[in-house]
């Protein structure tokens, strides 16, 4: 009896104490404050669930034969609209007696710079580049053998250069091709989906009374703290341009102190949560269109496996290409996470991730009219939230998702004498498996219109 009481208190113990040590992990500040997709990927990398990728991990004579790798491009500075948002704050800063200069500083003058990508985010690349070259040697050692492809944003150009510079340094010159900023099918599909467009405008409409209450509940706490006089207005809106501010400082001057003090920590959680549902609907598996507008990028996956996987079978001289890397946007990325089945959702059905509904050249305004019909279905009286409010948890993050610098990657091993899931229905040799790493971690996948990951 007396062993048994005991015990009870020494698991009692453990328990406190882990408690305890969590507790103090998040006092002491490495639980860090996340800004939806404008986490720097240093702060979001921290967050992943599961191993750190490295395929010497797998069963031995394991090889690696391909890789496919989809990146959002670096930190950038904020765009021309978001730059014009901050610099009208200043009128009510100094209202507030705030150094409007110190505080907006960085953003002025640089107008040139909008939009563009920041060093913060060339050296993220340059680091990915670096660790994806170690990672997988094997994959990564001709840069003849890899084929790299951007959008034709400044941005993403810029993220590629440096990715590609920092794996092959002593490359003399890289190709890396782009199609045209108005007609990219592969990484650009959200600007050619009609259904998509006009859904992400009935969507923010939908969701702006609820956007805006919230934001209200705050303005008067935000009134207080900039001791502003009786007269002087704060509402949704400067509570949103205040909220921005504080996220820009945050990443791109590292000043978590200045503008993010108008807010507790109780409400930074809840804003994130505003910018992260707004994603969510509009971009992820809220949204059943995403799932149309990702299956360029599913089919793409699936044309190059089926082509390494070929290959090989045969001489590996016969393999010529090793690996696709490209750079793109969160747009590009979010639809993929979600017809994927990755962080919640159900993942896409076989028929849509390989039908053009979204960007058929015949007849496609009625394929979208179909599904954007099918779409707004659900937009029937107040908008109710998909994502739980803070503090619960929740399953999806921007942070996690689509901070800056995001990355999934499927890499296809070689792996004999190994059976995986997905091979009964033919898409995969036997003896071939496929990892799937999302942010330089290697996840459990759920889904199977390829392999499940490998063991």
């Amino acid at each position: 009896m007396l062993r048994s009481w005991r015990q009870a208190v020494a698991a009692l113990l453990t328990v406190l104490v882990a408690a305890l040590m969590i507790s103090s992990k998040l006092q002491s500040g490495k639980q860090p404050q996340l800004y939806s997709s404008r986490t720097p990927y240093s702060t979001a990398v921290k967050l992943m669930p599961g191993s750190a990728f490295n395929h010497n991990s797998l069963s031995q004579g394991s090889e690696p034969i391909f890789a496919w790798v989809l990146l959002r491009h670096g930190t950038r500075w904020p765009t021309e609209k978001r730059l014009q948002e901050l610099q009208k704050l200043q009128p009510l800063l100094q209202r507030a007696g705030i150094q409007a200069e110190q505080w907006l500083k960085p953003f002025t003058g640089v107008d040139h710079l909008a939009g563009q990508l920041h060093e913060i985010g060339r050296q993220e690349m340059e680091g990915l580049g670096k660790r994806w070259a170690s990672a997988l040697p094997e994959l990564f050692q001709d840069p003849s053998s890899v084929h790299f492809r951007s959008s034709a944003k400044q941005r993403a150009m810029d993220s590629a250069t440096a990715f590609v510079h920092a794996m092959f340094p002593d490359a003399a010159s890289v190709p890396i091709p782009y199609a045209p900023v108005d007609n990219d099918p592969l990484l650009r599909f959200f600007k050619l989906c009609s259904a998509y467009t006009q859904y992400k405008q009935r969507v923010k409409r939908w969701m702006e009374p609820w956007r805006s209450q919230i934001l209200a509940e705050m303005a008067p706490s935000v009134h207080s703290r900039l001791r502003l006089p009786q007269n002087a207005t704060v509402g949704p809106k400067e509570v949103a341009s205040l909220w921005l501010l504080c996220c820009q400082q945050a990443v791109l001057n590292n000043s978590p102190d200045a503008a993010c003090s108008l807010f507790t920590a109780e409400e930074r959680a809840v804003l994130e949560w505003v910018d992260d549902e707004s994603l969510f609907q509009t971009r992820s598996h809220a949204a059943r269109v995403a799932y149309h507008m990702a299956a360029p990028l599913v089919a793409d996956i699936a044309e190059a496996f089926a082509a390494a996987a070929a290959a090989s079978l045969g001489s590996q001289e016969d393999q010529q290409e090793r690996a696709r890397v490209y750079f793109a946007h969160a747009e590009t990325i979010i639809p993929l996470a979600a017809a994927l089945g990755l962080f919640g959702s159900p993942g896409c059905a076989e028929d849509a991730c390989s039908d053009s509904m979204c960007m058929g050249p015949e007849g496609s305004e009625t394929h979208a009219a179909a599904l954007l019909k099918e779409q707004v279905g659900a937009f029937q009286g107040r908008f109710r939230p998909s994502l739980p409010r803070p503090p619960r948890q929740r399953s999806w993050r921007g942070a996690e998702v689509t901070p800056f610098s995001a990355g999934l990657a499927l890499v296809l091993y070689k792996c004999p004498g190994q059976q995986c899931a997905g091979q009964e229905n033919g898409s995969l040799p036997a003896g071939h498996c496929v990892r799937l790493v999302y942010n330089e971690h290697v996840q459990s996948w759920p889904g199977s219109f390829l392999c499940n990951q490998c063991g």
